[in-house]
């Protein structure tokens, strides 16, 4: 496999304009209080566009978690920069168990020779009343 010169990393996954309209996204479709983990990949750029990806578990009643994609893709440069798009799909369900397996599968389909980064909610999402409570107890 060759490298590709245009295609670079940005420096931190989960700092940026994407980003931050991924977590507006994702917390205007889901309940903050209700995600159990957040794995954010490394955004590639490639010319003038960026794309970043996350994987996002929330627990359901039975002790399973419902698996979501969420993803960007902004213009970084050029007359249109800052334009662009946001999606949330919910990709499938799993137990407990297989998690790391589905969290590597991403990053074997991404092309991804690095681990994506695991980010509390609290740290994406802020203090949310569940968040509060559990760090006074």
């Amino acid at each position: 496999m060759s490298f590709d010169p245009r295609v670079t990393l940005t420096p931190e996954p989960g700092v940026g304009p994407g980003w931050t309209r991924v977590a507006e996204a994702v917390a205007a479709r889901l309940n903050p209080e209700e995600i159990e983990g957040i794995w954010l990949f490394a955004p590639v750029r490639r010319e003038e566009r960026e794309w970043g990806v996350a994987v996002i578990s929330c627990r359901t009643d039975d002790m399973r978690l419902r698996i979501y994609t969420a993803g960007y893709m902004v213009i970084v440069r050029g007359r249109e920069k800052g334009h662009g798009k946001v999606s949330v799909d919910e990709v499938g369900e799993s137990p407990v168990t297989v998690l790391e397996d589905v969290i590597r599968g991403v990053q074997d389909r991404a092309g991804d020779s690095e681990p994506p980064v695991e980010m509390a909610p609290s740290l994406w999402f802020g203090d949310t009343p569940s968040n509060l409570d559990q760090q006074e107890g």
